[in-house]
């Protein structure tokens, strides 16, 4: 589910234009999982950023989890007691790709969510997204552009602790399963 480090085009096909963006580009969230899958039982934070200094410069778990391992995109994993946080890191918003499906799923200590460093603008699928997140008490994701998703089923399926979700700049006009 996460970083490529080679920076490639996306392509987006609206009725209006094409439109071609530079960014870092998240890999599967199975290829991400497979590598690191301890992580999904034990983690409590995610943060992605849309800078490298938000990675810690010591202490912790740090790998290059880019595929040219050039360390344009880290991902970092610390520890607080018995607390898991990972940070996700690339010089600019770091946009997922079309199969961000189930990017949390399972993950059922994870805590916080902050997700304000990733780009959604081209993403189609969201389903099962954070399901089984059920230590999951707030959730904002206000500024997911979802203009483009066609799949939000059992998005939030199973999280049992949730009582705060901001949806508030969701666009459904394009969701044919929710």
């Amino acid at each position: 589910f996460w970083l490529e480090t080679q920076r490639r085009y996306l392509k987006a096909e609206t009725p209006f234009k094409k439109m071609e963006v530079e960014k870092p580009i998240l890999i599967t969230e199975m290829e991400f999982w497979n590598l690191h899958n301890e992580w999904r039982q034990i983690v409590h934070t995610i943060i992605i950023s849309d800078t490298l200094s938000a990675i810690p410069k010591s202490g912790g778990y740090k790998t290059y989890i880019s595929k040219i391992q050039d360390g344009s995109v880290l991902a970092w994993m610390s520890t607080y007691g018995l607390k898991y946080k990972i940070y996700i890191a690339a010089n600019g918003k770091v946009a997922a790709d079309s199969k961000i499906i189930e990017m949390f799923e399972n993950c059922e200590s994870l805590e916080t969510v902050d997700l304000r460093g990733l780009d959604t603008s081209h993403e189609e699928n969201m389903y099962y997204m954070f399901s089984q997140c059920r230590s999951l008490k707030t959730l904002d994701l206000s500024g997911f552009d979802t203009s483009h998703v066609k799949n939000m089923g059992y998005m939030f399926d199973g999280c049992k602790s949730l009582e705060t979700l901001d949806l508030s700049g969701f666009d459904t006009s394009h969701a044919e399963y929710m």
